[in-house]
């Protein structure tokens, strides 16, 4: 017997609740040729009617011969006596089967005209295109299956502090998991450094980071995140250009991230003021790396997939411990298949891909960069924004040393919000405490909690 009629029969024979639940986990792509065209017609007299239609009502509204000799094969098919779940569940499970053999044997076919990252690439897209070709059903929660009322630590678990714009987390308790974040700013706003505060900010906590490059190289990137460290000038880092007291700072911030490197930079530096700085970098480098550092993958040909094999490696070492990852930046970033980088559609697919199949998927918040035009909207693509669930503005200004972060989007919770903090343009530091004008007197440029405080209570009786 037809597994795809038996299977028509049996949810076309079912009451008429019973019927609608089993009909919404079937697809036309699940079945054969001879069954498509029926499927889009039921799906068709759904949308009419506003129920799915039992077999007899669907018989009397045919008028293809096609479709009525479609029917009769199934009036005509004996029911089986099995659940019709695990009817549907074999169903879906040949479609798998079929389609995931599809793909290997095309990847089979090409293999030897790969190179080795090309293999891993391709091999890496196979699954996720599986996940999109297989309509998983979603999880069913009643009430009682859900907790309101949770111990602290558990709900501690789920939320990020950026570390970086203190007023943001104390207004708005930082940011959560699986949060998308989307950071937007004109050429220069500061879109990259503020990835890279982020970044250190949780190492300084103790966790770690991953950050995904495509513009700047790895390097570059690690520069930036030791200036941020040591309180040097990015510019005398990048060009080599540092006094012995600077190396020193430089050094201390590096030794930060090894196990023993207190130790190494204490039995150096601070014991021999002609401590050679290459032969010092030559013994940190061989300590063992700590678990709240920043993992820089550089690929100027980031795809989707290559983000999620990556998360994939980095989960299964660090866990729940990897919280925040940064994709620098969204625009660039290959839609697997897609042949223009700039074309909307992908743009908004790439979107609603972050949110779905890296932020949910591996349980992370997801913060990614994306170009404005000069009047603030998105380049390329409006709906980039809808799958977001916050979407900010950067507003960084050399003149004044501050960063501003103005709300663009803000899912459940008050959008209308912007803050101002104090930056280090030079050595790319953004600091915690808000930035008052200096009609009223500039703050220290130092993180207290006095300073912190007197800040938003100036802030507050401006309001």
């Amino acid at each position: 017997m037809n597994l795809e009629t038996a299977i028509l029969k049996g949810v076309l024979s079912l009451e008429s609740t019973e019927r609608a639940e089993a009909y919404s986990r079937l697809h036309s792509k699940y079945f054969s040729l001879q069954y498509q065209s029926l499927i889009k017609e039921i799906s068709k007299l759904y949308s009419e009617y506003g129920n799915v239609l039992s077999l007899p009502e669907i018989e009397s509204k045919l008028r293809s011969e096609e479709l009525v000799i479609s029917i009769e094969s199934i009036k005509n098919t004996e029911e089986l006596d099995v659940d019709i779940d695990i009817l549907i569940d074999g169903l879906v499970d040949r479609y798998a089967q079929d389609s995931a053999l599809q793909k290997i044997e095309s990847f089979v076919d090409k293999v030897q005209l790969l190179s080795s990252e090309e293999i891993i690439d391709q091999l890496a897209v196979i699954p996720r295109e599986l996940e999109d070709d297989i309509d998983c059903d979603g999880a069913v929660y009643h009430e009682k299956d859900l907790m309101i009322f949770r111990p602290k630590e558990e709900s501690e678990e789920a939320r990020i502090n950026t570390w970086t714009m203190n007023v943001w987390d104390t207004f708005y308790g930082g940011w959560f998991i699986p949060d998308f974040i989307l950071l937007g700013g004109y050429r220069g706003s500061g879109k990259s450094l503020n990835c890279i505060n982020l970044c250190v900010n949780q190492a300084r906590n103790g966790f770690p980071s991953a950050y995904f490059t495509i513009e700047m190289t790895a390097l570059e990137t690690l520069q930036r995140g030791i200036a941020i460290r040591s309180g040097v000038e990015y510019s005398k880092i990048k060009l080599n250009k540092m006094d012995y007291m600077e190396q020193m700072l430089v050094a201390k911030a590096m030794a930060e991230s090894y196990i023993g490197g207190a130790e190494l930079y204490h039995n150096t530096y601070e014991s021999d003021y002609n401590t050679c700085p290459f032969e010092f970098q030559k013994v940190l480098l061989k300590m063992p790396q700590k678990e709240n550092s920043i993992i820089i993958i550089d690929d100027r040909n980031l795809k989707l997939s290559s983000i999620d094999l990556q998360l994939q490696k980095l989960k299964a070492k660090y866990g729940k411990k990897l919280r925040l990852v940064v994709v620098d930046y969204i625009n660039r970033v290959k839609l697997d298949g897609s042949t223009d980088d700039f074309d909307w559609k992908d743009q908004v697919k790439l979107s609603n891909s972050f949110k779905d199949n890296i932020a949910r998927k591996h349980e992370v918040c997801l913060l990614s960069p994306y170009q404005v035009d000069p009047e603030g909207k998105a380049r390329f693509a409006q709906g980039l924004l809808d799958a977001c669930d916050t979407a900010i503005i950067l507003q960084g200004d050399k003149t004044n040393g501050t960063m501003g972060w103005r709300v663009d989007k803000m899912r459940g919770a008050d959008d209308t919000q912007e803050f101002v903090c104090h930056m280090d343009w030079k050595t790319l530091t953004i600091r915690g405490n808000p930035y008052t004008p200096s009609a009223e007197g500039d703050l220290p440029d130092d993180d207290t909690d006095d300073n912190i405080a007197l800040s938003a209570k100036r802030r507050m009786d401006n309001l």
